[in-house]
């Protein structure tokens, strides 16, 4: 499965994505995915940004959660 889609509607995740964001976490999805599968309309948790800004979050963040 593709990370972006844990966020669309429809995803057993998004529960917990609604918890990781009451507690501060910030989660983005690439515009560009949602756009080429044709979701970004299904986006319900986090919200659409660019891989610049994904990228950048990543580098300049104080911890990132891993699997």
């Amino acid at each position: 499965m593709r990370a972006f889609k844990l966020a669309q509607e429809g995803s057993d995740y998004l529960p917990v994505l609604g918890q990781l964001e009451e507690l501060g976490v910030e989660i983005l999805s690439c515009g560009t995915c949602l756009d080429f599968f044709k979701i970004k309309e299904r986006l319900r948790a986090g919200r659409v940004t660019n891989m610049y800004e994904i990228l950048s979050s990543l580098t300049n963040a104080s911890s990132v959660l891993r699997p």
